[in-house]
Formats: structure tokens, C-alpha cells, sequence
């Protein structure tokens, strides 16, 4: 009876992993808090065909260094943005952009995408499988928060090295 009991929570877990991955992939996902509220994202209206979502690094005196093109659950499907990028950073659903020599790297491939809690009510969009940086690949971060409107100045944030970040603020 224990082993039929075990057994019936191995295959629940496996459906809810299965539920999670393809509403992952239709980027529509849903997020728990700690008292069980449920809330649901629907990304869907923020993927860009055919361009992308762009986003500047600065260096302290304020110099654009880098910038950051994404898209939301797919990958980038500028090829005025992609042309830049070596067969092997393609594809990708995350690139940087360096000003002066236009050398791009991968970021993030939205074939390595994860959703997760962010705070009270946002969502955090993890995309790994970037290039390699260091010790570790690059990974790239969305912090979605609901607002009034969309974030009009992007910014990226590194905290950690070869982690790179970006708050974008969108209408519930």
C-alpha cells in the first residue's frame, strides 16, 4: 500500500512538472506565495516577432558599455540584431551587444527557461544556456513586476558576474 502511495505522488509530481513546462513554453506560467495564493502570468502579448526588447549597461561614468537584446519566451528574431552573432551564439532569446566592436554573446536560450517567485507578486524569468563566462555559463534575468505602464528605459544590473538583470515594469 506504501509503495502504490509513493508511486501515486512520483507520477502526480511528474504531471505538475509537465503542466509547468508547457505552460512555460506557451509563456503563460503560475506562481504561488507563501499563503497559497495563486497568481497567474500571461507573457504572451510581450513577445516580439521579428525584433526585440532592448535594455543598456553603463559603465560608472555613465558611458553605454553594452547593449541587451531579449524577447520574452522566444528567441530573437531580428536579424538586424543577429547578424552580429556567430553561428555558435545562435540561437538565443538573450544577447550582449558590445558598443565598439559589435561582438555579441548569448545571454540566454529560451530552450533554458524557468520561472520563479520574485518578491511578493512578480515574477522572475530565468534564462541559462548562455555563452561561457568564467566558471559558468551567462545567465540572463527578467524581474517582472506589474504597474501603469510599460518600463520605457530598460537597464541591466550585474550583480554577480556573468548574471545579468533587467526589472521590467508592464500593466497586470
Amino acid at each position: 500500500f506504501l509503495f502504490l502511495f509513493e508511486m501515486r505522488l512520483v507520477v502526480l509530481a511528474l504531471t505538475l512538472c509537465l503542466v509547468q513546462t508547457c505552460l512555460a513554453h506557451s509563456c503563460v506560467t503560475t506562481i504561488s506565495d507563501d499563503n497559497g495564493n495563486v497568481y497567474l502570468f500571461d507573457l504572451r502579448d510581450l513577445i516580439l516577432n521579428g525584433s526585440s526588447w532592448r535594455a543598456l549597461q553603463s559603465t560608472p561614468s555613465g558611458i553605454p558599455a553594452y547593449d541587451y537584446y531579449f524577447n520574452f519566451c522566444n528567441d530573437i528574431e531580428d536579424e538586424s540584431i543577429m547578424k552580429n552573432c556567430a553561428p555558435s551564439e545562435r540561437p538565443a532569446a538573450a544577447v550582449q551587444m558590445d558598443h565598439i566592436y559589435k561582438e555579441c554573446r548569448r545571454t540566454g536560450s529560451a530552450s533554458e527557461l524557468f520561472f520563479s517567485r520574485y518578491g511578493e507578486h512578480s515574477l522572475n524569468i530565468t534564462y541559462g544556456g548562455g555563452a561561457p563566462c568564467s566558471k559558468w555559463n551567462r545567465q540572463f534575468h527578467i524581474l517582472m513586476k506589474c504597474g501603469p505602464e510599460s518600463t520605457a528605459n530598460l537597464k541591466i544590473t550585474e550583480d554577480t558576474p556573468c548574471m545579468y538583470a533587467v526589472e521590467f515594469q508592464h500593466p497586470a
